[in-house]
């Protein structure tokens, strides 16, 4: 999708351009007009990875660089009217824009981005609509979490803790946070008549969930954000619009996610039990920590890849946000 975007004589003009309007307005004193051109709302990407492959690995989306275009500002001049900050002082500027009979600030929306002044005067280097700089994304700081769930009994040894890990690489395509569970084991059983009669071990679920978040080769934490956080409403009024940012909320997520919900429970084993209780109280607790995770990894593409520009609009238009910065 295009939009038209006005172009004002605001900033300094490239050689095209001077030319351009130079030829449009030969032969007769130049108007108080502007020129539209059409520019891409989004910047195209190369499609570097398969959403819905991703998906039924059930892996968490790789996030991509976003792109970003420098925006000239505007400068009040002498007057009090718009002027380029390259204009000769008491001039119109460099080019043939300059009307050979004086304008005044009056007669339309747009001012002239030229005026009058004695010679010599000294501009009034007051700068306008200005965007600000990018805020420096968060330092990823390694922290326990503490633990999250621990269960002890006779035939379960059951200890969860979380943490958050220092940043890695990877060979993605861009930068991805993940996460990593611990192993569990269900233990081996002695059984006569199909009823066990002992367990030859504990059922044990032990270790550290650790959140991580992995950058390119190619990608830096100081890059800007594709798409979700970093790209809403109230990310870009406050300037975290960095692809680090983006990824410290998807840390933030698993984080939140890890201690607002609970971990399954482990399957239950007692003597006497049949072989087929068991052996489905396994695999119940295999399908439910599979759902944990799947649910969790859902929640923060939820939260943190399907607002602002979206992730499934970035996939549909094969296209990153376009966030603007100062010259």
């Amino acid at each position: 999708m295009k939009k038209q975007v006005l172009i004002t004589i605001s900033s300094p003009l490239t050689d095209r351009e001077r030319v351009a309007i130079a030829n449009e307005g030969a032969g007769e004193p130049m108007k108080n007009d502007f020129t539209l051109f059409e520019i891409p709302t989004v910047v195209n990407r190369t499609p570097d990875h398969n959403s819905d492959v991703r998906a039924a690995k059930d892996e968490p989306t790789e996030c991509r660089m976003g792109v970003a275009k420098r925006i000239g500002r505007e400068w009040i001049g002498w007057s009090g009217c718009i002027a380029s900050p390259k204009a000769p002082l008491g001039g119109g500027g460099l080019g043939n824009f300059a009307p050979a009979q004086p304008w005044k600030c009056s007669g339309g929306d747009l001012h002239s981005p030229w005026q009058r002044c004695p010679l010599g005067m000294q501009p009034n280097e007051t700068q306008l609509n200005a965007p600000k700089p990018a805020s420096p994304p968060p330092t990823t700081v390694p922290r326990s979490i503490g633990v999250i769930k621990e269960i002890q009994s006779v035939f379960v040894d059951y200890k969860i803790e979380g943490a958050v890990i220092a940043d890695g690489a990877k060979n993605t395509s861009g930068a991805v946070t993940d996460f990593t569970v611990p192993e569990h084991k269900s233990p081996e059983y002695d059984h006569k008549d199909g009823k066990i009669t002992k367990f030859n071990g504990k059922f044990t679920f032990r270790g550290t969930i650790q959140i991580q978040t992995f950058y390119s080769v190619e990608a830096k934490a100081t890059g800007f954000a594709c798409y979700g956080r970093g790209t809403t409403e109230r990310d870009i009024e406050d300037r975290n619009i960095t692809l680090g940012f983006h990824e410290s909320c998807h840390r933030a997520d698993y984080t939140a996610y890890l201690k607002a919900n609970d971990l399954p429970d482990p399957p239950e084993m007692r003597i006497g039990m049949s072989a087929d209780e068991y052996e489905k109280a396994a695999r119940k607790f295999k399908k439910s920590l599979k759902q944990f995770i799947s649910d969790m990894k859902a929640d923060s593409k939820a939260r943190s890849d399907e607002v602002g520009f979206t992730l499934s609009h970035s996939d549909a238009t094969n296209s990153c946000y376009s966030h603007e910065l100062p010259e």
